[in-house]
């Protein structure tokens, strides 16, 4: 054409995936919303299952309650209906919707449909239950119950011949999708079918269609859209519009289906409640209900209702107790050494227990022998220092942390041992005495706290070769220590031993009753409780002190207590306060909601500027609730860190809130909340000193707790941006694509801004000093890691699946393999293994996109993915490699090279003879043994056996093997060479 081209996009619509229900024992349930029904033996009931994803319907996006994607009302009618359709019934009845179903952002949201068992009038109970999608093993949330029977009676009178009726006044729609939104229900394109209305007294007249020709309409009994525009005639019709949506309807009964236009009559009977009848452009019947509720959603609709997913994503930290016994022995032989002063009498209990344990010595070079014998593990005791610079200290503690670790994971000496460190008191198991009652101090020890976050990170980025264990200094724990090598030999990595008894760190999601509406288990029956508020109270003419409060997550914060949680002052601390990017853009925001905002600037690292800071709060508004959300970040694996590094990310988070605890001591706080990273309580590779800063939080929440003050801090998961990057851990941070993938892959997809808010409501109203609010798909990580290797704080939320029968530890059948093949044929397979791998870290569809010559920084690997290579490698072969594997070895060929020479010896060469022999077995393996005698292969095989079988001892042995080798069948030979004589691997690396 003459003139450029116009583009029009037209994407291709996603159709729902459908297995074959039959296959699987169920019934098709052939409804867009759900997929399958089973009935249930013993019994007439039945379940319909399906999920529901804006992926494959798009139109649930339409629909959202203050931010938040929910099914509305009018959903439920259609599952009520699929119900009753399959119970053989055509009345709905009672139909109440307890608890909205907040779709899942990401993955959906697994629904299921009970219908129980008539009773003797013939009546059955239904209820609707919802759980996110990722979530396999979480609870159920049960949304809404309804009664469905067989006696709809007569249809309806038609409307009157003329349309509209006589005398009906017309009621303007202009603005109604303009304002909608404004009181929190937005409805997007599908949602916005209501095209006219009529007023007569207390009669509504409307006409609805769905906006768009919509193909799918015909496959529903009558689409949620079209039903929702029908009903947003009763609030388009008043003179003060709410934005009141339907909550309960009775007396319903669907008389045709597939409409995609209504005419809709609407009663008046109350102030919110209304009868329903409607029909198609012929005047035949559609639906009719005989009693319709409206209500105005709460403004706490996004965090109130989703209490499955509530649940699902708010976990804290157990310390369940492993009673004696129930650990196998551990494995005699093990070679321990104490690094610096035994403070703790670690090796009088090791050796009580029947472990080798050598002398005390000064540093880790110094702990291997002077025959140059390696210790097995390497305990180093970390005393908390005593004394009023609790920051201080902890900078101390972390930093020699750092330097122990960096040391170790350099040394390649220590490649196969373990570094195990031990504290006392800092972490908190629940276990504790009261401060008061005990006999050992405090109940927390923050100054040690970052070790263990450093050394978490470190675990995550070398698994298996560190280890934590926390004391309480009581005797009965010293006498306990004894267990510590047979729990460290069965995959813990982090101990706590108090008052005799053994602990192991495990993270679980909260128990249901401790929420304010317990969800109900799919098949009870029972009617669900009315949710209540569950948000902590605070007074609104108090001052909330939000540090990092002017950008990121902070300001994410304020805009939300402001508006949903009713705070009328707050002060916004920052390093650059009104100098931040949008600082006064946001307190504008916040004062045209009413609020009185104070944004300052204040170094919370400095004690002087925090008690000025404080200080400053008008009396006649105290402060009543501090956030502490400050922070930075400096990414690098453990051993890029330095002591520089560590230090200035730990001083706005360790210093800035012991400063805050300092000057607030005093005052009658609501809430000390502190924003700390899930990092520090599972380790995160490439954050060990964040770790360490957010450990201190976690610690400090626990030791004010103790103390009798108000202290939690909620250690964050990643959250997501509306730019697609993520804030990690609470702080704003631009996450690239790869790092996309790597959380990903781990499980631990990034929370919405909605979600984030739920959760500290959530969160704030269960006051625990520590709880982690995080995304975490079990399934990806139980897929995503191999049995046995579930890190061991995820246990009781990733279940291990049982090994297989005869599985051999990672690398034993590779060993083998390699051994079998030729030289030129190893090399391309472990090259092909390596390019696999990298692949699968760097995201490529295929390892064909890796080139076995290309040096991996060329490909974009950095030290953090360089590392994730390294654990994958190891985790395939077994090998124990170096955290520099490939800069040591700077393309897959060079990687190949090397783990051939770790699996199988000098230069990869395995025993020439053994490899040999291997081939031969399997050669004779495939043919007929008395063939294989006939022609003579038995006969040379025996007389190689005769001639290689060694010299004969005194007594004779000789003799008898030659003579049974002489006498022995084909296969009898080979049992001999497998039973007897044994497989000696890396005997002669000569090939």
């Amino acid at each position: 054409p003459t003139y450029p081209f116009q583009h029009e996009r037209y994407w291709p619509t996603a159709s729902p995936a459908r297995g074959d229900a039959g296959a699987l024992g169920l019934v098709p349930a052939e409804h867009p919303l759900l997929g399958a029904a089973m009935p249930v033996a013993g019994s007439d009931a039945v379940v319909l299952t399906g999920r529901l994803s804006a992926s494959t319907l798009p139109w649930l996006a339409d629909h959202t309650v203050h931010g938040a994607a929910t099914l509305p009302g009018a959903g439920f009618v259609e599952l009520a209906v699929r119900a009753a359709d399959q119970a053989g019934c055509d009345r709905v009845t009672e139909l109440t919707v307890t608890t909205p179903l907040v779709l899942g952002a990401h993955e959906g949201t697994t629904v299921q449909v009970w219908v129980e068992a008539p009773d003797d009038e013939g009546r059955r109970a239904v209820t609707f239950h919802s759980r996110p999608a990722a979530a396999e093993d979480g609870p159920w949330t049960r949304n809404a119950t309804c009664v469905v029977t067989s006696s709809a009676g007569d249809p309806p009178a038609p409307p009157a011949l003329r349309w509209p009726p006589e005398g009906a006044e017309s009621v303007s729609l202009d603005g109604w999708y303009d304002d909608t939104g404004q009181a929190g229900v937005s409805r997007g394109p599908l949602f916005r079918g209501l095209r006219d209305i009529w007023r007569l007294g207390d009669e509504i007249f409307a006409e609805a269609e769905l906006p768009a020709p919509a193909p799918e309409a015909r496959a529903y009994g009558l689409h949620p859209a079209l039903l929702d525009a029908a009903l947003q005639a009763f609030d388009a019709s008043a003179e003060d519009r709410e934005d009141a949506v339907p909550v309960a309807f009775d007396g319903l009964s669907l008389h045709a289906s597939g409409a995609s236009a209504l005419r809709v009559r609407l009663t008046r009977s109350g102030p919110h409640t209304l009868s329903l009848a409607a029909f198609d452009e012929d005047g035949e019947p559609v639906i009719t209900a005989d009693t319709v509720d409206m209500a105005v959603p709460e403004a706490g609709h996004a965090a109130v209702a989703p209490s499955s997913a509530r649940r699902e994503s708010l976990l804290r930290l157990e310390w369940p107790e492993v009673p004696e016994g129930d650990v196998p022995p551990a494995a005699s032989g093990e070679r321990w050494a104490v690094v610096g002063p035994d403070d703790f009498g670690l090796a009088a209990a090791l050796a009580a227990g029947g472990q080798s344990v050598a002398e005390a010595a000064p540093s880790l070079s110094e702990a291997v022998g002077a025959d140059g014998a390696v210790p097995d593990i390497v305990a180093v005791p970390v005393p908390a220092e005593d004394g009023a610079d609790v920051a201080g200290a902890a900078h101390r503690s972390a930093a020699r942390a750092l330097e122990l670790v960096r040391e170790w994971l350099a040394d390649d000496r220590f490649v196969r041992s373990r570094l195990l460190f031990v504290t006392r008191s800092a972490v908190t198991t629940g276990a504790e005495r009261p401060a008061a009652a005990s006999r050992t101090g405090p109940a927390a020890a923050p100054q040690t706290a970052p070790v263990w976050g450093l050394v978490r990170s470190a675990q995550a980025e070398s698994p298996g070769s560190l280890l934590l264990v926390d004391v309480d200094g009581t005797a009965e724990s010293a006498a306990a220590l004894s267990r510590l090598p047979a729990l460290l030999d069965a995959g813990e990595t982090q101990v706590a031993v108090r008052e005799g008894t053994v602990r192991v760190a495990r993270l679980d999601r909260l128990p249901a009753e401790e929420f304010a509406a317990e969800p109900a288990e799919p098949g009870t029956g029972e009617a669900a409780e009315d949710a209540e508020d569950a948000t902590a109270e605070w007074d609104p003419h108090g001052t909330v002190l939000i540090t990092g409060g002017t950008g990121g997550l902070g300001a994410e914060l304020a805009r939300h207590l402001v508006a949903v949680r009713g705070a009328r002052h707050l002060l916004l601390a920052s390093r650059r306060g009104p100098d931040a990017p949008e600082a006064l853009a946001l307190r504008a925001e916040l004062t045209a909601h009413g609020a009185d905002v104070t944004v300052t600037a204040c170094d919370t690292a400095d004690r002087t500027a925090v008690d000025a800071l404080v200080a400053g709060v008008p009396s006649r508004h105290p402060l009543t609730v501090v956030v502490h959300a400050a922070g930075v970040l400096d990414d690098g694996v453990v051993p890029s860190l330095t002591g520089e590094r560590l230090d200035a990310v730990l001083r706005p988070k360790v210093d800035g809130a012991w400063n805050l605890h300092e000057a607030t001591r005093g005052l009658p706080l609501a809430a000390f909340v502190t924003y700390s990273s899930v990092a520090g309580v599972m380790g995160a590779a490439g954050q060990a000193n964040y770790a360490a800063a957010n450990a201190f939080l976690d610690a400090l929440a626990q030791y004010r707790t103790a103390v009798g003050l108000p202290g939690q801090s909620l250690a964050w998961g990643p959250w997501a941006q509306e730019t697609g990057g993520a804030r990690a851990g609470g702080l704003t941070r631009s996450l690239s694509e790869q790092d996309m993938r790597r959380m990903g892959r781990s499980g631990m997809p990034p929370l919405t801004t909605e979600e984030g808010l739920a959760l500290f409501d959530a969160a704030t109203a269960h006051g625990g000093a520590l709880l982690v609010p995080v995304r975490l798909d079990t399934r990806r990580t139980r897929t995503g890691t191999a049995v046995g290797q579930v890190p061991a704080v995820l246990r009781l939320l990733v279940p291990q699946g049982r090994r297989a029968a005869g599985d051999r530890p990672a690398g034993a059948d590779l060993t083998q393999r390699l051994g079998a093949m030729r030289k030129s044929e190893r090399a391309g397979f472990l090259t092909d293994l390596v390019r696999h791998h990298a692949a699968g870290v760097l995201g490529h569809a295929s390892p064909e996109s890796i080139d076995a010559e290309r040096e991996f920084r060329q490909m974009g690997f950095d030290s953090l993915t360089a590392v994730e290579l390294r654990n994958s490698l190891g985790g395939a072969t077994g090998a124990h490699l170096p955290a520099t594997l490939v800069f040591d070895h700077p393309t897959p060929a060079a990687v190949a090279a090397h783990l051939a020479d770790e699996l199988l010896g000098d230069g990869g060469e395995s025993g020439g003879a053994l490899a040999e022999l291997d081939r031969l077995e399997a050669a004779l393996a495939e043919g007929d043994p008395e063939d294989l005698a006939a022609a003579g292969v038995a006969s040379r095989l025996r007389n190689l056996l005769a001639r290689y079988g060694g010299t004969a001892p005194d007594d004779g042995a000789e003799t008898e093997v030659a003579e049974r080798i002489q006498s022995a069948s084909t296969n009898e030979v080979l049992a001999f060479i497998d039973n007897e004589l044994g497989r000696r691997t890396n005997a002669d690396p000569d090939r």
